[in-house]
């Protein structure tokens, strides 16, 4: 039904922004080593995909704060609440070290530190997401016929 469908969403795009992550941070690796420079193909290619990552994780951010915020109230239970405001919470806050990040012109230390949290992240979502699918929706009262 729908709680599968969006929890199998919110997995499948967290893929997606670690995807577009890994691309991003290789050519941020590369720009530093000079390699781009050799290539200058490949160099221009890992650059221009470089706005896809922000603009990915800003647009799922949406997603995540809504769909995790309707999951919660449709199946209501401690860990999931304490997981998904936490998640969200997070998420939020590695928004802003992906702008710290871009800002400090993607040290290999920020760009590891932006890692740690994408993985923190994830295993929250993953144990968010099996809360989730094992807690039964909440009862809804018939409507009152007059």
């Amino acid at each position: 039904g729908w709680t599968g469908a969006a929890t199998l969403g919110a997995l499948f795009l967290m893929t997606l922004i670690g995807m577009s992550g890994a691309v991003t941070a290789l050519g941020d690796t590369l720009l530093h080593l000079d390699v781009i420079h050799t290539n200058p193909v490949v160099g221009e290619t890992l650059l221009a995909l470089r706005i896809y990552h922000p603009t990915l994780a800003v647009g799922i951010a949406f997603y995540m704060l809504v769909v995790l915020t309707r999951l919660m109230l449709d199946r209501p239970s401690p860990t999931a609440y304490r997981l998904g405001i936490g998640f969200n919470l997070l998420y939020v806050a590695q928004l802003g070290l992906g702008l710290l990040n871009v800002w400090l012109k993607a040290p290999v230390w920020m760009q590891l530190v932006h890692l740690l949290i994408t993985d923190i992240l994830w295993i929250m979502l993953v144990v968010f997401s099996a809360t989730i699918l094992a807690t039964r929706p909440q009862e809804k009262p018939a409507p009152v016929r007059v």
